[in-house]
């Protein structure tokens, strides 16, 4: 069982090509900048 995990990992992260890996650093980038803003937001409407 353990080494299926392992190679399921293995070839998971080989499958993971440059393209991916960009798309989802821009994804999570633009997440926490909405958070931020969602935040930055809620402030202003308490105050």
């Amino acid at each position: 069982m353990k080494e299926d995990m392992y190679t399921y990992h293995y070839y998971k992260h080989r499958a993971v090509n440059k393209g991916v890996r960009i798309t989802e650093y821009i994804f999570h980038f633009a997440a926490s900048c909405f958070v931020v803003f969602f935040a930055a937001l809620a402030v202003k409407l308490i105050r």
